[in-house]
Protein backbone atom coordinates (compact mmCIF):
# COMPACT_ATOMS: atom_id res chain seq x y z
CA UNK A 1 0.00 0.00 0.00
CA UNK A 2 0.94 3.64 -0.33
CA UNK A 3 0.21 6.15 2.42
CA UNK A 4 -0.05 9.91 2.22
CA UNK A 5 -0.10 11.88 5.48
CA UNK A 6 -1.26 15.47 5.66
CA UNK A 7 -1.59 17.75 8.68
CA UNK A 8 -3.87 20.76 8.52
CA UNK A 9 -5.12 22.81 11.50
CA UNK A 10 -4.14 20.08 13.92
CA UNK A 11 -5.97 17.37 11.99
CA UNK A 12 -3.97 14.44 10.68
CA UNK A 13 -5.34 12.88 7.51
CA UNK A 14 -3.94 9.56 6.33
CA UNK A 15 -4.90 8.40 2.85
CA UNK A 16 -4.05 4.78 2.09
CA UNK A 17 -4.15 3.39 -1.43
CA UNK A 18 -3.36 -0.09 -2.64
CA UNK A 19 -0.49 -0.61 -5.04
CA UNK A 20 -1.80 -1.36 -8.52
CA UNK A 21 -1.97 -4.92 -9.80
CA UNK A 22 -0.38 -5.82 -13.13
CA UNK A 23 -3.07 -7.06 -15.48
CA UNK A 24 -0.81 -7.53 -18.50
CA UNK A 25 2.81 -7.02 -19.55
CA UNK A 26 3.55 -6.04 -23.16
CA UNK A 27 6.70 -5.44 -25.16
CA UNK A 28 6.88 -3.01 -28.08
CA UNK A 29 9.67 -2.67 -30.62
CA UNK A 30 11.52 -5.91 -29.98
CA UNK A 31 12.70 -7.65 -33.15
CA UNK A 32 16.15 -9.06 -32.38
CA UNK A 33 15.00 -10.88 -29.23
CA UNK A 34 11.71 -12.78 -29.20
CA UNK A 35 8.99 -11.84 -26.75
CA UNK A 36 9.22 -15.27 -25.11
CA UNK A 37 12.87 -14.59 -24.25
CA UNK A 38 11.95 -11.23 -22.74
CA UNK A 39 9.22 -12.91 -20.69
CA UNK A 40 11.77 -15.36 -19.25
CA UNK A 41 13.81 -12.45 -17.92
CA UNK A 42 10.70 -10.70 -16.66
CA UNK A 43 9.61 -13.68 -14.53
CA UNK A 44 12.31 -12.67 -12.04
CA UNK A 45 10.59 -9.31 -11.54
CA UNK A 46 6.91 -9.41 -12.48
CA UNK A 47 4.11 -11.68 -13.45
CA UNK A 48 0.56 -10.92 -14.40
CA UNK A 49 -1.56 -10.32 -11.30
CA UNK A 50 1.42 -9.30 -9.16
CA UNK A 51 1.72 -5.94 -7.41
CA UNK A 52 3.48 -3.15 -9.31
CA UNK A 53 6.34 -1.15 -7.86
CA UNK A 54 8.30 1.36 -9.90
CA UNK A 55 11.56 0.17 -8.33
CA UNK A 56 11.02 -3.33 -9.71
CA UNK A 57 10.13 -1.84 -13.09
CA UNK A 58 13.44 0.05 -13.19
CA UNK A 59 15.30 -3.13 -12.18
CA UNK A 60 13.48 -5.12 -14.88
CA UNK A 61 14.33 -2.46 -17.45
CA UNK A 62 18.02 -2.76 -16.52
CA UNK A 63 17.82 -6.57 -16.84
CA UNK A 64 16.30 -6.28 -20.32
CA UNK A 65 19.04 -3.83 -21.31
CA UNK A 66 21.62 -6.32 -20.02
CA UNK A 67 20.03 -9.05 -22.14
CA UNK A 68 20.43 -6.89 -25.26
CA UNK A 69 24.04 -6.18 -24.38
CA UNK A 70 24.92 -9.85 -23.83
CA UNK A 71 22.81 -11.59 -26.49
CA UNK A 72 22.96 -9.03 -29.26
CA UNK A 73 26.12 -7.05 -28.39
CA UNK A 74 23.84 -4.04 -28.65
CA UNK A 75 24.99 -1.24 -26.38
CA UNK A 76 22.69 1.27 -28.07
CA UNK A 77 19.35 -0.37 -27.33
CA UNK A 78 17.11 1.95 -25.36
CA UNK A 79 14.49 0.39 -23.09
CA UNK A 80 11.93 2.23 -21.02
CA UNK A 81 8.59 1.41 -19.48
CA UNK A 82 5.24 3.08 -19.20
CA UNK A 83 2.21 2.29 -17.13
CA UNK A 84 -1.24 2.34 -18.63
CA UNK A 85 -3.93 2.62 -15.99
CA UNK A 86 -6.90 0.33 -16.39
CA UNK A 87 -9.98 -0.01 -14.23
CA UNK A 88 -10.22 -1.54 -10.75
CA UNK A 89 -6.66 -0.58 -9.73
CA UNK A 90 -5.18 -2.65 -12.56
CA UNK A 91 -2.42 -1.55 -14.92
CA UNK A 92 -0.82 -2.63 -18.15
CA UNK A 93 2.97 -2.49 -17.97
CA UNK A 94 4.52 -1.74 -21.36
CA UNK A 95 8.23 -2.04 -22.08
CA UNK A 96 9.21 0.10 -25.06
CA UNK A 97 12.31 -1.15 -26.83
CA UNK A 98 14.29 0.79 -29.41
CA UNK A 99 16.85 -1.57 -30.90
CA UNK A 100 18.79 1.31 -32.39
CA UNK A 101 21.69 0.12 -34.48
CA UNK A 102 23.78 2.64 -36.37
CA UNK A 103 24.17 1.97 -40.06
CA UNK A 104 27.70 1.71 -41.37
CA UNK A 105 28.40 2.42 -45.01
Amino acid sequence: FNADVQISRGIVTVTVTEKPVIFRIRYEGNVAIATDELRKVMRNYFQARSLFTSMQAYEATAALKQLYMVREANLSAHISFRVKELRDNMIELVFEIDEFRPEFR
